[in-house]
């Protein structure tokens, strides 16, 4: 699934990004980021609710529009349509930074020398992709490995190592398979990421050096710019008629059945869904601070220095995002669970869980920016008798405020969105939001699940509105576009 689904997905996010940076038609580009949120703002198991409510045995196209009754998406198909909706936002913004990073004046170079669009294209931007390209595919890998909501409602009659995970524990009560599945999971994800390391090497791809440059970024091909187009336009259709069923689902009072407006199950929201819903923001907001902060400081630490013990670090760090949540989940309730730490279901344990789940993704991001920006400003800073603390604070850090403020935004809405790991450690008193959701779909509820995401949608959609004054202000003061 993963060899399936990380590919279709960065290649995505790549033709998105590309047409967002260089599209001749300007308000392309933010119809593409509005997009590409939407899908980043729910737990990914939503759009496989989405689809079922849009293409299941009682869907409205399947069984409204088309008059079928069939079962196809319960199966590898619709799972895989589920999870590139899903994680294709994700590729797109890794690769979105990457492009707009990339020297104009290098493209415009090879123009002068006669290289046409399409081998600029070839020799010269590709190839500069390759960092953004590397960690858009190794996160999508990891995503899809490691994704426990979809195949649990889409999966059908197959089996899913992250699902077996949670069933081995849960309904088995056999740790020590459940632990073998992780292995396997972990594995697997090392393999993959070896091969980004290897597939990367050590080229350099820096293209910000803080000297002044020119020239325009070059358009796409006519060819490249039609399909991305039309690509996005499929994606927009699906994207909105998907979300559209979920809150058109929360307003009727069966969906597939009986489609008579009805406020009921906004009633059962507000008795049994809001008070966990506020609990859920509350832990969010406390882990999304220290994660974007950690990632930003590791990836300095991993990128930058040089020191004993680096790469140990680095894999370290990586290793709670490597194991599938459900995995983690495990091993947290078998180290909390007893004297002298007995924490599993209570908030502390579960802000942990959240910290260090998401710290890598602050890293990579991280790792991504840094990449583009040239050793030599930090040299230059040192030299003039700037110290460490101060070349961080005064060159560094303003850098990299968009990638904090993007990692800050990403980690709350993760957060939010989390089930997988946290499954395992609410308690009764401390329920979060997603796994009160799941169950809900699991348990035949649509009308309420479509009313808690719908209010998941639109919260976070504002949560990360209010952000872009924010953005723009730092974006005044460093004198530059943001990405």
């Amino acid at each position: 699934m993963a060899a399936v689904v990380a590919p279709l997905s960065t290649l995505l996010g790549l033709l998105f990004a590309l047409l967002q940076q260089r599209t001749r038609l300007r308000w392309l580009g933010p119809l593409l980021n509005g997009l590409a949120l939407l899908p980043l703002i729910t737990p990914p198991f939503v759009l496989a609710f989405a689809l079922i409510l849009m293409f299941g045995r009682n869907g409205f196209i399947t069984a409204g529009v088309l008059g079928l009754d069939q079962n196809f998406l319960f199966g590898p198909v619709g799972l895989v349509a589920a999870q590139v909706l899903a994680f294709t936002p994700v590729a797109y913004l890794v690769l979105r930074g990457s492009v707009q990073n990339l020297s104009a004046a290098l493209e415009e170079a090879a123009g002068t020398l006669g290289a046409g669009p399409g081998r600029v294209f070839r020799s010269v931007t590709w190839p500069l992709l390759r960092p953004g390209l590397a960690n858009a595919l190794l996160l999508s890998v990891i995503e899809s490995l490691s994704d426990f909501g979809n195949p649990l409602i889409l999966g059908g009659d197959r089996n899913y190592l992250a699902t077996e995970v949670f069933i081995a524990f849960t309904g088995r009560y056999d740790p020590v398979e459940a632990a073998v599945y992780g292995l396997v999971l972990l594995l697997l994800v090392l393999l993959v990421f070896w091969l980004q390391y290897r597939w990367l090497g050590q080229t350099s791809f820096v293209t910000t050096t803080g000297k002044p440059g020119g020239g325009r970024p070059q358009p796409l091909p006519g060819w490249l710019e039609g399909l991305s187009t039309a690509l996005l336009f499929l994606w927009g259709a699906l994207v909105l008629g998907l979300y559209g069923s979920v809150m058109v689902g929360s307003l009727v009072q069966l969906w597939g059945f009986n489609y008579t407006p009805t406020l009921k199950h906004y009633q059962d929201f507000l008795t049994l869904g809001l008070p966990v819903f506020l609990n859920t923001f509350k832990i969010a907001l406390l882990a999304a601070v220290p994660t974007a902060l950690l990632g930003l400081l590791l990836a300095y630490l991993v990128f930058r220095q040089a020191f004993v013990g680096k790469r140990a670090l680095e894999f370290a760090a990586l290793l709670s995002f490597a194991l599938p949540g459900t995995v983690m989940g495990v091993g947290y309730v078998l180290a909390f669970n007893a004297e002298p730490w007995v924490l599993t279901g209570t908030t502390a344990l579960i802000v942990l869980a959240l910290i260090f789940r998401e710290v890598p993704v602050g890293i990579r991001a991280g790792v991504a920016g840094l990449a583009q920006i040239d050793p030599a400003l930090e040299e230059a800073s040192a030299s003039l008798g700037a110290s460490t603390p101060r070349t961080l604070g005064r060159i560094v850090f303003p850098l990299l405020l968009p990638a904090l403020i993007g990692g800050l935004a990403f980690a709350f809405v993760r957060g939010m969105t989390a089930v997988s790991q946290v499954i395992f450690l609410v308690g009764p008193g401390n329920l979060l939001a997603t796994v009160l959701l799941l169950g809900w779909v699991e348990q035949g509820q649509m009308g309420r699940a479509a009313a808690m995401s719908t209010v998941m949608i639109l919260s976070l959609l504002l949560v990360v509105l209010l952000l872009f004054p924010l953005s723009r202000r730092f974006d005044v003061r460093m004198g530059g576009p943001m990405p």
